[in-house]
């Protein structure tokens, strides 16, 4: 028998889909040796579907943390499993209800804003560090690329090298919903400039709510101008390998240019984004310009990444460690089997 890993996270326009991807990229790499159940509220019907195709899938109705920590434990848990948290509405309360269980406790999180008594804590985040976090005695950090939640089709690219002698072709993404229309906004800043682009290259997740607006745009100018919606991971994949350069936030999406080995144009437009570009600031890699919200400047920043070379950015350190993360991460759930320890 199989052991059990019983996921919990939550995606929607408001929220983005970034907790749910990186939640499925660990049920990808698990789900030959684990039992997966994902947990969701208020997913569409497409992250339903999306969900559902990797794994069993129960939705939750809408209630307060503290009831829905009870509901979970006393529906989903025997004791006998790992849950897996990914989101910052799970308090300590909340975990403590899931270890009164007796049940195996990991949260992946990046804004360290409560205290954690979970077993293990993933962040990807280049540069954060132990101290950063109030947790346990037993609590294990696994901190930085080394524990990239990559899906299988970027942990495969991520070992091939690249070489990029030119920028032609642009890649623009800004995640599942991109709440801020930064997509339309990067578009109508580049749009009718001498940049010698012959093709951008635009992806939209499910969630966003601007789609017919961004369409509408790219009909209308004289640039090459592709609007894809809802790829899968390996066409992305693809899709990447075909372009030269990036423009994505500093979320999930930019651990997948960072897999391809593109270099990439990021900044932040949430909270949660910042320590993850912090970290690749300090650790190169990426050409930060900071604030979305208040960026327009993509005529420079295109030229700056020509001016520098494209494969200056393909030396960081970082690609060397996300190349490494699946073992990882397998080592860490395989050492936290409940099955095994209580043998």
């Amino acid at each position: 028998m199989k052991p059990s890993i019983v996921f919990r996270a939550d995606g929607n326009a408001a929220i983005g889909l970034g907790h749910v991807i990186r939640s499925l990229a660990l049920v990808q790499l698990l789900q030959n040796d684990f039992h997966c159940h994902f947990l969701i509220r208020g997913a569409s019907d497409a992250l339903r579907q999306q969900i559902s195709s990797h794994c069993q899938m129960t939705e939750l109705s809408d209630i307060p943390p503290d009831q829905e920590a009870i509901q979970v434990c006393n529906r989903f848990l025997n004791g006998r499993e790992i849950v897996v948290l990914d989101g910052y509405h799970f308090d300590t309360t909340y975990q403590r209800q899931i270890r009164q269980k007796g049940s195996k406790l990991v949260c992946i999180d990046d804004m360290h804003q409560h205290h954690f008594v979970a077993d293990a804590i993933i962040n990807h985040s280049p540069g954060v560090r132990p101290e950063h976090y109030s947790h346990e005695t037993w609590t294990r950090c696994c901190l930085g690329p080394s524990y990239s939640l990559l899906r299988p089709a970027f942990r495969e690219a991520s070992q091939s090298t690249r070489y990029i002698d030119r920028i032609d072709q642009l890649f623009i993404c800004f995640g599942g919903a991109d709440s801020q229309q930064l997509s339309l906004r990067a578009l109508e800043a580049i749009s009718g400039q001498a940049l010698g682009l012959s093709a951008i290259h635009v992806v939209l997740g499910s969630a966003n709510q601007s789609v017919e607006k961004v369409k509408a745009f790219a009909s209308i100018t004289n640039e090459n101008i592709l609007v894809y919606q809802n790829l899968k991971a390996n066409e992305m994949v693809e899709l990447m390998q075909e372009c030269h350069l990036a423009i994505v936030p500093s979320s999930s999406i930019l651990y997948e240019v960072m897999a391809v080995q593109m270099p990439a144009i990021t900044g932040y437009y949430v909270d949660n984004q910042c320590g993850l570009y912090a970290g690749f600031c300090q650790l190169g890699g990426i050409h930060g310009i900071g604030d979305f919200t208040r960026f327009d400047n993509y005529v420079e920043a295109i030229w700056h990444i020509r001016e520098q070379g494209a494969l200056e950015y393909l030396k960081a350190e970082a690609h060397t460690s996300i190349a490494e993360s699946g073992q990882q991460l397998s080592q860490l759930f395989h050492s936290l089997n409940p099955l095994v320890l209580c043998n």
